[in-house]
């Protein structure tokens, strides 16, 4: 059982109540309107006044901003496919047994991900992809070479 004291304080925002022909929150009636929203305009409480980017926007616009993706400042990191595909291609070279699990890898990596995301915190380009291709169809192309010369001109009798 939680018991709180009067004096606790509350880490919540406060939202004033209104009184007369003040300007009232559009989420919450009875609340006193502390900014409007720069995106639509709304007025809202200092419970829903959401302050990001050097702007205050109401939740309805937080919301669709951020299903959208346009909030760069909330993510944290990114998944860097292209950089994992990368050192898969190449990386087979220091366990060499794993060349026949990192081709499907590298192949999902760079058409599955090629896209994705849309946009990174660093911008990023597309080589890599190319260049894990490179080193996963280099031993085959050696391999095929080494097939196709015949031993007589390679040197051998």
């Amino acid at each position: 059982m939680l018991v709180r004291s009067a004096a606790a304080p509350h880490l919540g925002a406060y939202a004033a109540t209104a009184f007369g022909g003040a300007a009232t929150c559009f989420f919450h009636g009875d609340h006193a309107a502390s900014q409007a929203c720069s995106q639509c305009g709304r007025f809202v409480c200092a419970l829903c006044d959401m302050t990001l980017e050097g702007s205050h926007l109401c939740p309805a616009c937080f919301e669709q901003k951020l299903n959208q993706g346009a909030l760069a400042s909330l993510r944290q990191s990114d998944v860097l496919y292209d950089s994992i595909a990368l050192w898969a291609g190449w990386g087979w070279i220091l366990v060499y047994f794993s060349y026949i699990f990192v081709v499907p890898a590298v192949m999902y990596l760079s058409i599955a991900k090629w896209r994705a995301p849309k946009r990174y915190l660093v911008p990023r380009r597309r080589w890599r992809y190319c260049a894990a291709w490179v080193g996963l169809l280099l031993p085959v192309a050696l391999f095929a070479a080494l097939l196709l010369i015949p031993a007589n001109q390679r040197g051998g009798r």
